[in-house]
């Protein structure tokens, strides 16, 4: 597990504090399951069982699904609370642990939330003071230190980076259309990506290669890798122009009507 280098001493207090009123874990757990964190149920039965085997005093929780995906929530304490939002499309799940209390195990709540998780990397990103006091009352110290016009924008990265192309790959999973055969799901997706390229002629010709299907017209050509197993399909869309992964993302799973997604986005020049 890896820790961000903090101004703490060997008490883990900023050095010249008195105390703190409260200490602030940001964790950063990887690679998790996406099933899981698409799952608001799930989410709130690991976040519970972590804070109690912890130690702490749970007094109640509440978890929210959101649509087509993701889920936040927060278990409240009687130390203070467990927090998180996760990116299902992105394996990725971002954790506060927040305690005024003195008698949590911290190491212990984050081995419980990585195995429930199934993260398969965690990393304790920030242990931030909260409150601080000195003799003085409390100090007026930034909890973080946070770099201006970091924001990740897709738009951006393909503006300023003069990009020809962009592709999205998808996982979408427990999909129902992909249950009613090859043509329902193929004429959906044709669907969709005509309502999202519009550019392109209404009435497009696939040219079927394998799993694959390629249509085009004269201002943009794009392609459609795909392979289904059961109810889960993989998609691979390519532009030459920017769209919006997520939203697009969004659509397409909201179409194939299942569950959560995930995605990879790759810009080319």
């Amino acid at each position: 597990m890896q820790t961000s280098a903090c101004p703490l001493n060997a008490a883990g207090c900023l050095s010249g504090a008195v105390t703190a009123l409260g200490r602030h874990l940001t964790v950063e757990f990887y690679d998790c399951d996406s099933a899981v964190l698409a799952d608001d149920v799930a989410m709130e039965r690991a976040f519970v069982h972590a804070a109690k085997a912890s130690g702490a005093h749970v007094l109640f929780s509440y978890f929210h699904e959101f649509e087509p995906q993701g889920v936040s929530g927060v278990v409240i304490i009687s130390e203070s609370h467990f927090a998180v939002h996760a990116w299902p499309e992105h394996d990725y799940a971002a954790v506060d642990i927040f305690t005024c209390g003195e008698s949590i195990d911290f190491d212990r709540a984050i081995s419980e939330l990585k195995d429930s998780l199934k993260s398969g990397s965690v990393m304790v990103s920030r242990v931030m003071n909260r409150g601080v006091l000195s003799p003085f009352g409390i100090e007026k110290l930034p909890a973080t230190d946070v770099a201006p016009g970091r924001t990740l924008s897709y738009r951006g990265l393909f503006e300023q980076g003069r990009a020809a192309s962009m592709t999205l790959s998808l996982g979408l999973y427990h999909c129902a259309v992909a249950r009613l055969g090859e043509a329902a799901l193929t004429n959906k997706i044709r669907e969709v990506f005509c309502e999202l390229a519009p550019m392109l002629p209404k009435e497009l010709s696939w040219e079927r290669f394998a799993t694959s299907y390629v249509f085009g017209g004269d201002s943009a050509r794009a392609s459609l890798h795909g392979r289904v197993s059961v109810d889960t399909v993989h998609l691979d869309f390519s532009l030459d122009r920017f769209f919006e992964p997520r939203e697009t993302a969004e659509r397409v799973l909201v179409a194939l009507e299942g569950s959560h997604y995930r995605m990879q986005v790759t810009i080319r020049n």
